[in-house]
């Protein structure tokens, strides 16, 4: 960046910086406040609120029990210090002081890593986009309402370009990789654990397997799927925009501005069937994990069924998004070999992504 840059903008230079975080939290406080005197805020991020907080609630006393009564059950820490255990029901011939101790610092770490990991996903990676999603509401209204359309009023869609910015910074390389990977990591982990060691395991850590596989499912198919809803919103107020304009100076604004988009961190950014690919990267990844163990192929059939059905559905998410509803004019055949040359950057982060790819 040039030395003609403004002071406060060249700190976004620096990824250690935690000046994006502020700018973010400010900026969307203050667009907050302006745009929810008309609007209201949606039903399911109440939703998804409600359960974040109820993990850091119900999540934490429930591991400190386990290490209390259970010491020497995996995945509890005390189970990877030396302990007598004969069985994972066994007390380790510790003593009630002890596990005591142990049980508070378990209930700790787990309160910590439980509210950063709420407070990443709801806070700053979903709020932000709620505040997308309002502006973007406020805008529909008054370009639907609007006959003549003034530059003053168009012009309000930069606030949620800033946002996007501000956002994009937050989240900026590694954040949303190691996001994403850890994701997919936990959760092939967790379907592993279920599939291969269901019967030996004892019931509390089954329990906890299957409310961890639950519960990253569920980051999979909602939050992934709500954080592309800004970029298919801001496309088609663009183009909305650019028919009902009758000022050129409004069409040629209308063309400069981009949808607002989520980059991922790795030149691609969230669209609509991101929670595909990703749930499409955990079943190859526990493909992989049951390949290398003779338990896992019993399950080849199902899983290369389910690899080959979230194909499918890719496949038809990029359908939709490269030609939209227009089906009678488009040969499958070629949606197909465009789809398997465009795999890898479907999602390639450009403005012109609903352009459709000439093969």
């Amino acid at each position: 960046m040039t030395s003609v840059t403004p002071k406060f903008l060249r700190a976004f230079v620096f990824p250690s910086s935690d000046i994006p975080m502020v700018l973010i939290m400010s900026k969307v406080t203050s667009v907050t406040l302006k745009v929810l005197r008309t609007s209201t805020v949606h039903i399911y991020y109440i939703i998804i609120f409600v359960l974040g907080m109820s993990a850091i609630a119900l999540a934490p006393p429930a591991i400190a029990s386990l290490s209390l009564f259970r010491p020497c059950m995996p995945p509890i820490l005390t189970s990877m210090i030396y302990l007598e255990c004969k069985s994972w029901s066994d007390h380790g011939h510790t003593g009630i002081m002890f596990r005591l101790g142990i049980s508070i610092l378990t209930g700790y770490t787990w309160t910590l890593a439980t509210a950063t990991a709420v407070v990443a996903v709801v806070v700053f990676l979903l709020y932000p986009v709620e505040v997308k999603l309002i502006n973007l509401q406020v805008l529909k209204q008054y370009i639907l309402q609007e006959d003549g359309l003034s530059y003053s009023g168009v012009a309000k869609y930069r606030t949620l370009q800033l946002l996007s910015t501000l956002h994009n910074l937050t989240f900026q390389p590694p954040a949303m990789i190691i996001l994403v990977g850890a994701v997919i990591v936990c959760e092939s982990a967790a379907l592993y654990i279920l599939i291969t060691s269901a019967n030996i395991v004892p019931i509390p850590v089954l329990i906890l397997f299957v409310l961890v596989a639950l519960e990253l499912l569920f980051v999979i198919a909602v939050p992934f799927k709500i954080m592309a809803i800004p970029y298919v919103d801001s496309a088609a107020l663009l183009e909305t925009l650019k028919r009902k304009a009758k000022s050129k100076l409004i069409k040629k604004f209308a063309k400069s501005c981009p949808p607002s988009k989520l980059s991922l961190g790795d030149g691609k950014f969230v669209a609509r069937a991101t929670s595909l690919v990703i749930m499409n990267h955990t079943v190859e990844l526990l493909v992989t994990l049951m390949l290398i163990d003779d338990f896992g192929r019993p399950f080849n059939e199902m899983l290369c069924f389910c690899c080959t059905t979230l194909e499918s559905l890719m496949r038809r998410e990029f359908y939709h998004q490269q030609y939209g509803d227009d089906k009678d004019n488009v040969d499958r055949k070629v949606i197909r070999a465009q789809f398997a040359i465009a795999n890898t950057s479907v999602f390639d982060d450009s403005d012109q992504i609903h352009e459709p790819i000439l093969i």
